[in-house]
């Protein structure tokens, strides 16, 4: 069951619901970022491909590589070559780490299912 939260917007003419769904999905649009954050929380010890990443996110490789981009330029992530594969894993001495964590874990122990 997912907790649905709304943003609510007023007007002159009274109040009209601009956003509606999960809060997670209020604060992080992208359902390919949540999926790939849920990945890394829950599991933070793990360094993983981006082909393994796509598999369990279930997500198409395009999208899985572009949030991978963007969550390693930002350092939550960090990327390792070895060879010719390219392994990523959680920066845990990220300043938002423990936040984040803490929030997604609690989203998905409040059912609000990132893996929808």
């Amino acid at each position: 069951m997912a907790i649905q939260r709304q943003i609510i917007a007023r007007t002159s003419s009274g109040r009209r619901v601009v956003s509606q769904g999960t809060m997670l999905e209020l604060l992080l649009p992208s359902r390919v970022r949540r999926k790939v954050l849920a990945l890394f929380m829950i599991n933070p010890e793990e360094r993983l491909h981006i082909r393994e990443i796509e598999r369990r996110t279930e997500e198409d490789f395009q999208g899985v590589r572009r949030e991978l981009n963007r969550l390693e330029r930002a350092g939550l992530l960090r990327s390792k070559r070895v060879s010719n594969l390219k392994f990523y894993s959680l920066n845990k001495e990220f300043y938002l780490y423990p936040e984040l964590r803490s929030i997604i874990i609690k989203s998905e122990r409040a059912g609000e299912g990132i893996y929808r």
